[in-house]
């Protein structure tokens, strides 16, 4: 009866703890991060093949997301997109592995100068307590940066005797990223 006790107290305390949290980051990468997390998912949602057409076709877009406090995506508002667009099937595929997958993107912030991390985290998690809502809206980008030194690294490759192709890159970029 103890370990039940224990082991029901432990829980709860987890779960209110965890709905406490929130996915903010103030690393200087975070939109980079966040955008390698996109493509990522994009490239499981909708397939390499796909993937490899939008970025040989220098297909961006920008999409305009609710999340929760964990920065996981609730809905994606509207995409916005340059040039080219995503067909309107992969975006649901896309907005459905999101969600099932409880995807976690940063809510990503500047640090004021002269604030240190822990007080500039402290100041944003109670001023997003304080509004006490639901969801947030964040920013997330495909490519974003990840492809912003593609035609350098292509050269230096070049300058070897190797293709470095942009799905290739974009590859190296979402590891690059991810593994931080």
């Amino acid at each position: 009866m103890i370990n039940k006790l224990v082991l029901l107290f432990i829980t709860c305390f987890i779960v209110s703890f965890s709905s406490a949290q929130i996915n903010v980051s103030l690393d200087r990468n975070c939109l980079s991060i966040n955008s390698a997390l996109l493509a990522q998912s994009l490239i499981k949602a909708i397939g390499a093949d796909n993937v490899k057409e939008l970025i040989e076709n220098e297909v961006s877009f920008l999409s305009v997301s609710d999340v929760d406090s964990l920065g996981r995506i609730c809905k994606f508002d509207k995409l916005l997109s340059q040039k080219g667009s995503l067909p309107e099937d992969a975006m649901n595929k896309l907005e459905l592995y999101l969600i099932k997958r409880e995807t976690r993107f940063f809510i990503c912030y500047d640090k004021l100068p002269g604030i240190n991390d822990n007080d500039a985290y402290k100041i944003i998690t109670e001023d997003l307590f304080a509004r006490n809502e639901k969801s947030l809206i964040i920013n997330v980008s495909f490519p974003g940066d990840l492809m912003i030194l593609y035609e350098y690294e292509k050269e230096k490759a070049e300058k070897r005797n190797r293709k470095l192709s942009k799905y290739v890159y974009l590859r190296r970029q979402i590891k690059k990223y991810l593994s931080q």
